[in-house]
């Protein structure tokens, strides 16, 4: 497997009060390891961008 390297992360995280406020707006639950992943990533995107 080829290492993944995120490019565009934004410096200033999500916080869990947008989360929470955005689940609510849209009546929805993220999964647990979606939340890991937009809180780490935020606004960034992996390269290679195929997996």
């Amino acid at each position: 497997m080829s290492h993944i390297t995120w490019i565009n992360v934004n410096e200033k995280r999500v916080t869990d009060d947008q989360i929470k406020q955005l689940e609510q707006y849209l009546n929805i639950k993220f999964p647990n390891d979606f939340l890991e992943c937009v809180q780490e990533y935020d606004g960034g995107y992996p390269t290679p961008d195929t997996f």
